[in-house]
């Protein structure tokens, strides 16, 4: 039987507490004030892993050792720290929504912040701009802004802080859409741009706020006189969205100088994610020199700026990756679409900064040929930053000597899909050859001690109740067994669906993105050091992903409840195994149950806990939804 419905699947929730309120649509601040408080639950982290992170704001203008950081998790809120990044808490997890994509504060009173919601580069609904005026306590939605569904950035200006600007995204394209200014402190809010803005920048000229903003597929507008009129500087307003054959100014990310404000970088990326280019401007963005082309060029370091330079450097000048590979034109590695970001150092005009997967930069004023690699993305060196970089924010300091710091600040801090870092030593060695990172000085430190920010896709607890094992996005596997701030990550990249063998809970299982189904036989160590044996191994080698396509990109796997040695996962076909527990994971064997619809994967895999021979998948984007009462004959 095949029912047509409409499904929605949220993220793993551990626990569920019995809320009550009027029917009607309830308020924020009914919400916020109603039963579900803190003291209905328990945080059991991870406190020890950091979560995708695309704003930071740093306060401290004396000369000390530590900053006053908030930092806003795109599904997490606003967090604080006052030791620079030691340490961290929640200001308010009951926020109406704690989707932050962009924070800003009062340049003359750090007490009044802004945050802006919702992550329109990773699919994440805000709920308009909401005000601080007491450092973070307590939080309140600005009126008329609930309907702006993406707040890209908010700069308070550096002549007035009544006046306020915010590029944004509405309910749909063009809905509630642009570029938005504030001239009481958010009170009220126009449109000075209507097309969709990801990015905005002012600069100070003669106390006259020049304006300048990223409209995506359009390009660069640029205003000298506050907002009132824009001119297209890269770009142009014919522009059509989502059509390939114009020129593709998709997304673009603007920094200005801060030693030297009349010199301005632009970065932008095309649809398929690749660098399209940089500009620069040394008279306020009045004209503007492109200093950066994609040429498809991967022995220079222009070609991989937004991409995972290891797959596409040509170091050997034979059409060869760092791994031995034929690099493909067609399939750069690129995504520059989902992480960017260029900023300049505050006391160099010339040093220019960019973040794509990993971090890179310039000494010479971004001119082509000129950026070197000045992070790796894996393993345990100092120079490891976690990849999918965001923002890139210098200390209030930099470049001053500070006695209680121990000579000249190089502070600069760095936010990705793995939390913040901070660089204390920032303006050394890079390398132009990301086949060899030794060379490469500059060295990184994670700061995420209780930043809890992650992203669970699934997650399970053991029939005892001793472990938890949940898959995050981009900060793999990781294991609950005992501690909130000492998860220990048992597997890499993408966490996806996980399981634990009801009978035997040191056996379980977890997944990388679509059909990669893992099995751990895991010891842990509770009675000395806590230490964690973890072997495992794939267990899905045989299920057919070429004529049945490689499933999900967040693949369903469930274990038969009453059955430990049964497990079901899908792709355009249904598949059981009968054998999970066998003596090697490469004995573990699948048997096809036959397809759904032939064109769409499963999607949502469940079993009734008292009959094992009820079963419902959720198919495709369409929401099909089947009822399976037998799965040993198939859908």
């Amino acid at each position: 039987m095949k029912i047509i419905i409409i499904l929605l699947v949220s993220s793993l929730i551990f626990g569920c507490a019995k809320e009550e309120y009027d029917s009607a649509a309830p308020t924020y601040e009914s919400l916020y004030n109603s039963s579900v408080t803190k003291t209905n639950w328990t945080h059991i982290g991870p406190l020890n892993v950091g979560g995708r992170t695309r704003s930071l704001l740093i306060q401290g203008d004396s000369p000390s050792s530590s900053h006053t950081l908030y930092a806003g998790g795109v599904t997490g809120g606003v967090f604080k720290s006052t030791d620079g990044g030691e340490s961290w808490k929640a200001l308010n997890d009951l926020m109406p929504n704690i989707n932050v994509n962009t924070l800003a504060q009062d340049p003359k009173n750090n007490n009044v912040m802004y945050a802006g919601t919702g992550e329109f580069y990773g699919g994440f609904r805000g709920a308009g701009i909401f005000k601080t005026e007491d450092a973070g306590a307590n939080w309140k939605l600005m009126d008329n802004t609930s309907d702006i569904w993406y707040v890209h950035k908010i700069i308070v200006s550096p002549n007035n802080s009544d006046v306020i600007y915010a590029s944004t995204s509405g309910k749909v394209f063009g809905s509630n859409s642009g570029l938005k200014k504030s001239v009481d402190k958010g009170i009220t809010w126009t449109n000075i741009h209507s097309d969709d803005s990801v990015d905005v920048a002012v600069v100070n000229k003669d106390g006259t706020d020049y304006v300048y903003g990223y409209s995506e597929w359009k390009g660069l507008i640029v205003s000298f006189d506050g907002g009132a009129n824009f001119t297209h500087k890269v770009g142009s307003s014919s522009f059509v969205k989502y059509d390939a054959t114009t020129p593709n100014y998709v997304r673009g990310s603007i920094a200005f100088s801060k030693s030297t404000p009349s010199r301005g970088y632009l970065l932008v990326s095309n649809w398929y994610g690749q660098l399209y280019g940089i500009w620069k401007t040394s008279d306020y963005g009045a004209n503007w020199t492109k200093t950066i082309s994609q040429d498809n060029d991967t022995t220079k370091t222009d070609s991989w700026l937004l991409s995972d330079p290891a797959d596409v450097f040509d170091h050997n000048g034979n059409g060869k990756n760092c791994f031995g590979r034929t690099i493909d034109l067609n399939d750069l590695r690129s995504q520059g679409v989902y992480d960017q970001y260029i900023a300049v150092d505050p006391t160099d005009a010339d040093v220019v900064w960019v973040g794509g997967i990993e971090l890179f930069r310039s000494d010479s004023a971004a001119s082509s040929g000129s950026f070197n690699k000045a992070s790796i993305w894996y393993g345990t060196e100092s120079n490891y930053v976690h990849a999918d970089q965001h923002y890139i924010a210098f200390s209030p300091t930099y470049g001053r000597y500070m006695p209680g710091y121990g000579g000249t600040d190089k502070r600069a801090y760095f936010t990705n899909d793995g939390g913040v870092f901070v660089s204390t030593n920032s303006k050394i060695g890079t390398t132009s050859n990301p086949c060899e990172s030794s060379s490469i000085g500059v060295e990184y430190k994670e700061i995420v001690k209780g930043y809890g920010t992650t992203q669970f896709y699934h997650g399970v607890v053991s029939k005892d109740g001793k472990y938890v094992i949940g898959g995050l996005q981009d900060q793999g596997v990781t294991l609950y067994h005992g501690s909130p701030d000492n998860w220990t990550t048992i597997a890499g990249g993408d966490g996806a669906y996980n399981a634990i063998d009801p009978d035997n809970s040191s056996i379980m299982y977890s997944s990388y993105i679509n059909i990669s189904i893992r099995r751990h036989d895991i010891t842990v160590d509770n009675e000395t050091t806590g230490a964690i044996s973890n072997s495992y191994g794939r267990i899905s080698s045989g299920i057919d992903t070429s004529t049945y396509g490689k499933g999900s990109f967040i693949n369903p796997f469930i274990l038969d409840p009453n059955n430990s040695s049964r497990m079901y996962t899908a792709n355009k076909a249904l598949w059981r195994s009968d054998n999970v527990k066998a003596a090697s994971t490469s004995d573990v064997t699948w048997t096809n149950l036959g397809t759904f619809d032939g064109s769409n994967s499963g999607f949502e895999i469940t079993i009734a806990p008292s009959n094992s021979k009820v079963m419902y998948v959720g198919v495709g984007y369409s929401a099909s939804f089947y009822r399976i009462l037998n799965p040993a004959d198939g859908p």
